[in-house]
């Protein structure tokens, strides 16, 4: 009877937390949606046109008519093509207004939204919290971090988060649950939203044998196993080879536009200098505390046997694949020796909280609470040295609690994503049957012209054949390869179209926009300079 009853209670005591979970995560989530609505940096816009030019039947292309493989998400933009698309449809056949709701960037902003939802519900089920209200309150505190840190909204709208959700509920599926096929589902497609989770290839199915104690031979013959290679391969090549079919290759284009970035010399370098000063701007000291106080736990266990106690074999396994992910991922991009972008640090970061994570739920269970039938005084003991992680937590995230208020009471606005819109308004007038426009910034500016117009990227990233003129110096490549109506000069790096107009004085000189915007940055206005020869 008292059995049965105490199981009872745990039963309502693990579905009433459940519930008080969920309804939090909605809160959070619905504050990120409504917080990030609008925003999306310049790059992401770049996949938003080739999901654009999808959705209205012009193909899987930035710019009508040429396919050209310029973005790392291809598979991203295929999903936005279709949420928008069906969201689009189902707005007409009911007669609902649109209003933005379901364009591009807007579904943009709810996936990465849902995406960081399916990471926070995870973390109950890494720490297998059932009814233990201390694992719930840390995976609180995870989650809250999760929403509203810089780094999780700085690039809101980006296939980042995303492909971070994919690739952590796979390991999961599969860490967890032995469900080995429904994991090789999601991590083939967290490498179509972006390539570098192709790592968990080679990572998962290392850490599987390890965790699994049998021989590699008897691990590869397990169907489980085979399954998952099956699938995973499977749909990869399919993926891969519909790339080379359509864009002529399976790689993308933008390694070698990082190259010439670095030719350019005008971004920082992706080191290990750049990516520290990255992490520790994004998390600060109370984050780094408990980064430290979680890591330092969890390879405190691994020292011992990190696979010895089954009832933690999961969650190693889990933390083990992220921290190789997080440590070859960074060294993958030293080697390239390319530019640093923030969003290449966000990985990195997911896979520190991923394990310091792991490390506290460990930290929880050093010392249970005491049996009943011990004296009160050792209860006493047991239960405050049992919820002392708690408490040092509580108290680290009291001193972090000012920049939990600053999410709370403001919204992500990125004005450069608007900084072109006087260009837009302007060609649109003066060309609206279409031009082509070389530029440095072809993201949001090109999303808002339209499918008519022809964008340039003179710095190589989305136009074929740009970067590796610039690696060899060839400034006038680009310029000479299109003949664009129209040259606009945004940026004061080494090099820009505009800089060798006076070379044969082609372009006339129209005028400066956005004034407002630019002058901080460039001492002047976007300049936009017009083919002479030119008339419409």
């Amino acid at each position: 009877m008292f059995i049965k009853t105490a199981k009872k209670i745990k039963s309502v005591s693990h579905l009433y937390m459940l519930l008080s979970y969920a309804v939090i995560l909605c809160v959070l989530g619905t504050h990120y949606l409504v917080r990030n609505l609008g925003y999306s940096v310049d790059d992401s816009f770049i996949t938003y046109r080739y999901a654009y030019h999808l959705k209205e039947g012009f193909g899987l292309v930035f710019n009508v008519g040429e396919a050209y493989y310029g973005t790392t998400a291809a598979g991203y933009a295929v999903l936005l093509a279709v949420m928008s698309g069906v969201g689009t449809y189902f707005c007409k056949a009911f007669n609902i207004a649109e209003n933005s709701i379901f364009d591009v960037p807007s579904v943009s902003i709810a996936i990465s939204t849902i995406a960081l939802i399916v990471i926070a519900s995870m973390f109950p089920v890494i720490a297998r919290a059932k009814s233990d209200w201390r694992q719930w309150l840390l995976s609180l505190f995870a989650a809250m971090f999760l929403f509203s840190s810089y780094s999780f909204n700085e690039v809101a709208g980006h296939e980042t988060y995303t492909y971070l959700a994919a690739a952590l509920v796979g390991i999961i599926l599969i860490s967890y649950f032995r469900a080995y096929m429904s994991g090789g589902v999601f991590l083939a497609v967290s490498v179509t939203f972006r390539p570098d989770a192709i790592l968990f290839f080679g990572i998962v199915p290392v850490f599987d044998w390890i965790s699994s104690g049998v021989t590699l031979g008897d691990y590869f013959r397990n169907r489980h196993v085979i399954s998952f290679f099956t699938i995973y391969i499977m749909m990869l090549g399919l993926w891969f080879t519909y790339l080379a079919y359509h864009f002529g290759t399976p790689l993308p284009g933008t390694m070698a536009a990082k190259k010439a970035q670095v030719a350019l010399g005008y971004w920082p370098l992706y080191t290990p200098t750049t990516l520290l000063k990255y992490l520790l701007t994004s998390i600060g000291i109370t984050g780094l505390i408990v980064a430290v106080v979680g890591i330092t736990n969890f390879v405190r266990e691994a020292k011992v046997n990190i696979f010895s106690n089954p009832d933690t074999r999961s969650e190693n396994f889990l933390a083990g694949t992220w921290l190789v992910f997080g440590l070859l991922s960074s060294a993958a991009y030293f080697s390239f020796n390319v530019t640093f972008w923030n969003w290449y640090g966000v990985p990195i970061l997911f896979s520190i909280l991923i394990v310091a994570f792991v490390g506290w739920v460990k930290l929880n269970r050093l010392v249970v609470f005491a049996p009943i039938w011990i004296n009160a005084a050792e209860i006493r003991i047991k239960s405050i040295v049992g919820v002392l992680p708690l408490i040092i937590l509580i108290l680290l995230g009291i001193n972090g609690a000012p920049k939990l208020m600053e999410w709370i009471k403001t919204r992500n606005i990125n004005l450069h994503i608007s900084s072109y819109s006087e260009l837009v308004d302007f060609i649109h007038k003066d060309s609206p049957s279409g031009a082509v426009i070389l530029m440095a910034e072809p993201g949001s500016f090109g999303y808002h012209l339209g499918p008519k117009y022809t964008v340039v990227d003179e710095l190589g990233l989305i136009s074929p054949g740009v970067a590796k003129a610039l690696v060899k110096g060839d400034y006038l490549w680009a310029r000479n390869k299109w003949n664009p109506k129209y040259l606009i000069c945004s940026w004061k790096g080494n090099y820009s179209a505009c800089h060798n107009n006076s070379q044969d004085d082609a372009y006339e000189f129209v005028g400066e926009f956005n004034r407002d915007f630019w002058t901080p940055y460039i001492n002047s206005g976007a300049k936009l300079y017009r083919l002479k020869s030119t008339t419409d």
